[in-house]
């Protein structure tokens, strides 16, 4: 058997951690190193029995001290945490490590383990499908056990074939997604290609050729943005905060620009903004789901089940 560990820089309300770890723990990830970005009691409480997981306060001062080769704090600490966390796994022989963020869930219809048990041992990492949620104005009543909308990632050829048929204006800068552009992956924790880990792939040892493999099995789905209000107030914070993420590509920069000459030229035509950036009309949506860039599904917490397509 296959034994797999996950990290994750986590903070936020109780009540959307909660739900996050048991679809993992239930999904059949052995262990989960969780590194709290500020204090949680009551997380800690509720788990202080749960032997498969480990809780790690960050430590901010010591990060703030160490050479870490990304440009933003919140990158730095999730490269520390996930190192961190990588060299506990090597201690503890676990086979794989997976990282990723408290908004985005793993799907996998056929079980974790037994998907990975199938990749050849000379394979150092492989990487997910990528869903991401098509958000409306108004949130969703639930994030679970109904039907939810998704946006997946396309190749590129894939893209022309959606302008072709009249659905360019669902890009910005010919990408289809408006959060990650890549997906996370699982990492074979005691291979010897591995030099370090970074947020969405591992960097390998100089020398090293290894192309990426995609699981057709595995899906990460990410909930980057649930609404309207959720949105403004996303980017908001990381306008304020001065967050340098959003300039690694043009589509980001380009939202980010947008978002900003709205906000202090013409705050009150921002919904406008958000539709420019999100909307999908009835016409587009019918070609996107013929295409297979959209995708209706359903997440089942209870069985932390992969979402179910509704026919």
């Amino acid at each position: 058997m296959e034994r797999i560990c996950t990290t994750s820089l986590i903070q936020g309300p109780l009540e959307e951690i909660v739900p996050w770890i048991e679809w993992h723990l239930k999904l059949g990830v052995d262990h989960m190193f969780l590194f709290l970005d500020h204090p949680n009691d009551d997380l800690t409480s509720k788990y202080k029995h749960e032997s498969r997981i480990t809780f790690t306060p960050v430590d901010h001062d010591q990060i703030r001290q160490m050479q870490v080769p990304h440009p933003t704090a919140h990158v730095r600490r999730q490269f520390v945490t996930a190192n961190k966390a990588w060299k506990s796994a090597i201690d503890q022989n676990f086979d794989w490590i997976i990282h990723f963020d408290q908004d985005e869930f793993i799907a996998c219809s056929n079980g974790l383990c037994n998907e990975l048990s199938k990749i050849d041992k000379a394979t150092s990492y492989v990487r997910f499908g990528l869903l991401e949620l098509q958000p409306e104005f108004e949130p969703p009543k639930k994030r679970f056990d109904e039907p939810l909308l998704f946006r997946r990632r396309q190749s590129r050829i894939q893209r022309v074939i959606m302008q072709l048929r009249g659905c360019g204006g669902t890009m910005i800068k010919h990408r289809f997604l408006r959060g990650h552009q890549a997906s996370k992956c699982a990492i074979r924790v005691q291979s010897e290609q591995i030099k370090h880990i970074n947020i969405h792939s591992p960097k390998l040892n100089y020398g090293t050729l290894e192309f990426d493999r995609f699981h057709p099995n595995i899906d990460l789905i990410h909930f980057n943005c649930l609404s309207y209000k959720h949105w403004r107030h996303k980017m908001t914070h990381r306008h304020q905060s001065k967050n340098q993420s959003w300039a690694i590509s043009k589509d980001k920069a380009w939202q980010m620009n947008a978002f900003v000459e709205y906000l202090h030229q013409r705050p009150k035509d921002l919904p406008q903004l958000f539709q420019k950036i999100y909307g999908i009309n009835r016409r587009q949506k019918k070609i996107l789901l013929a295409l297979g860039a959209l995708e209706q599904h359903t997440l089942f917490l209870e069985q932390a089940s992969l979402i179910i397509p509704q026919k």
